[in-house]
């Protein structure tokens, strides 16, 4: 039986001439519209395109499938709009989310998901992206927005956005603005969530990724633990910058920098691949919603 993905395929070539503007139109490689519209013509043994032209023209079987195809689309595309219809749609939700999002703009998120769908219920949970993936691939969870890493060809993906972090320590350790050595920064002690050379955390991995391996370190459990440690003068810290900038400025923390130039820590909202699902909507929601540049974000009320 066809998929919808190949109808879709055959409707957005038909419209734009080309497998290439199909594969733009539905943010896919060409090679992927290639392969549904062969699966295609597989199932029926038949031809559905004549690709002799520069342009790619229906077949007179083509055309008569094109007729039938457009026909599910509208009904599938009427059964989308009822069933995620605001006003209609009753569900629970269960979304996960690491500390940084939850300290950030998770609240923003929350209240933007309640004013669109006023009658879904959500359940958030706040753990390391490990976890969450985890309980993601298990069905625990519908939803997370976690660093971006390899995914199962299962889970859809979407950016969300970027937080950008930099080293600090107390001052007296270090002049501001220091220019320290990866060999110097290994002599320092770090308080972190997590061993650099551990790769449990994406701050880890990314650390280590990048050669840099410290030989003393200090677990804290939570981001606030380690920014009060750092304040007390234990160690250096790579912390989000946005949320130091007030200790910065009022001098009870001095930024630094190191010989190597670390990427920022991209954010992507994931879930399972659903034909007509929610998630989507959500995911797109987050990008809207995601800034890591400011701590417990929130909405006006509309009383406010």
């Amino acid at each position: 039986m066809p998929t919808f993905k190949q109808l879709e395929a055959l409707r957005a070539i038909a419209d734009l001439g080309s497998f290439e503007g199909a594969a733009r139109e539905l943010h896919t490689t060409q090679s992927a519209i290639s392969k549904r519209i062969k699966e295609l013509e597989q199932t029926f043994g038949q031809a559905v395109f004549d690709r002799s032209g520069r342009a790619a023209q229906l077949t007179p079987k083509g055309e008569e499938m094109l007729e039938l195809a457009e026909a599910l689309l509208a009904q599938r595309e009427r059964f989308i709009r009822r069933m995620t219809d605001p006003a209609r749609l009753k569900q629970r939700i269960r979304i996960g989310v690491t500390e940084m999002t939850a300290m950030t703009w998770l609240a923003r998120w929350a209240q933007a998901i309640q004013r669109e769908f006023p009658k879904l219920s959500l359940e958030p949970e706040v753990l390391p992206s490990n976890e969450l993936r985890e309980r993601l691939a298990a069905s625990r969870l519908d939803l997370i927005v976690v660093p971006d890493a390899a995914i199962e060809s299962s889970l859809d993906r979407v950016e969300v956005g970027d937080l950008h972090h930099a080293w600090y320590c107390r001052p007296g350790l270090l002049a501001q603005n220091a220019l320290v050595s990866k060999t110097e920064l290994r002599d320092m002690a770090m308080v972190t969530q997590a061993h650099p050379a551990s790769g449990s955390q994406p701050l880890a991995e990314l650390l280590k990724d990048n050669g840099i391996v410290m030989q003393r370190t200090l677990i804290a459990n939570n981001v606030l633990s380690i920014i009060a440690l750092t304040l007390a003068g234990f160690g250096v810290s790579y912390l989000p910058r946005d949320f130091m900038k007030p200790l910065v400025a009022q001098g009870r923390v001095i930024e630094f920098r190191i010989d190597v130039r670390l990427p920022p820590i991209a954010y992507v909202a994931l879930h399972r691949q659903s034909e007509g699902s929610i998630f989507p909507r959500l995911a797109a929601m987050a990008g809207r919603c995601c800034d890591f540049g400011a701590m417990f974000q929130s909405e006006p009320s509309a009383s406010g």
